[in-house]
């Protein structure tokens, strides 16, 4: 349980901070889609900063589940790196805007008339 509540807690706190900060209400797809990328960007950045804050040299989860203040810790670093990747996305969102567009090219259409058999 101690490991659910360290991956998913701060990144769940992340999203909802996220959500006020851009005043609108996430629909269940977006809210996954994001809430996928807070977990997996948080507890990467979060687990390369315990590791090198911390000198940790075994596997995170043992250690999180084997010691309780360490996952005290880890937790409130997460906690600040999802506001912090909350934050960072709402600028991105609100700044950047990408395009799509696909065009058909008429000239190298395949049509059956064209097909010569053999």
């Amino acid at each position: 349980m101690n490991l659910l509540i360290c991956l998913i807690g701060p990144s769940l706190l992340g999203m909802m901070f996220f959500e006020k900060i851009n005043n609108k209400k996430l629909v269940l797809r977006e809210y996954l889609m994001y809430f996928g990328f807070f977990i997996f960007v948080v507890n990467v950045i979060g687990t390369v900063a315990s590791r090198i804050l911390f000198n940790v040299e075994t596997s995170m989860d043992f250690l999180l589940t084997s010691y309780p203040m360490l996952a005290v810790k880890y937790i409130f670093i997460n906690t600040i790196l999802a506001f912090i990747v909350a934050i960072i996305m709402s600028c991105i969102l609100k700044n950047v805007e990408i395009k799509l567009e696909v065009k058909e090219n008429k000239n190298e259409k395949v049509s059956k008339k064209n097909i010569k058999k053999k």
